[in-house]
């Protein structure tokens, strides 16, 4: 797997994204939240909540989330680990903001 990121498994609308490293779990809520322009925003849930390295991103499904919306979020989660370029550095990620 990528860098260790793993789905735990549920049967829940409650799903758990492991993410290991605490900044590296922050970065990429952050680049997923930026690349989704601002639509989706998931939380860490870090050390020492959670055992270190085993950081997990919380994802909750909702009952009025379409079949469409859930296949965007999950072509979303498979490009941010793959290009998030999350795993480079433990700096945070920063999100520049522009003046409309």
């Amino acid at each position: 797997s990528c860098h260790n990121v793993s789905l735990i498994p549920s049967e829940t609308p409650i799903q758990a994204l492991v993410v290991p490293g605490n900044q590296h779990c922050t970065n990429f809520c952050h680049f997923l939240h930026a690349q989704s322009r601002g639509r989706i925003r998931l939380f860490p849930i870090k050390a020492p909540t959670v055992p270190a390295g085993q950081e997990r991103v919380r994802i909750v499904l909702h009952a009025h989330n379409t079949v469409t919306e859930v296949e965007e979020l999950v072509q979303l989660l498979r490009y941010c680990l793959v290009h998030g370029d999350i795993w480079r550095s433990s700096k945070p990620f920063v999100v520049a903001h522009s003046k409309l």
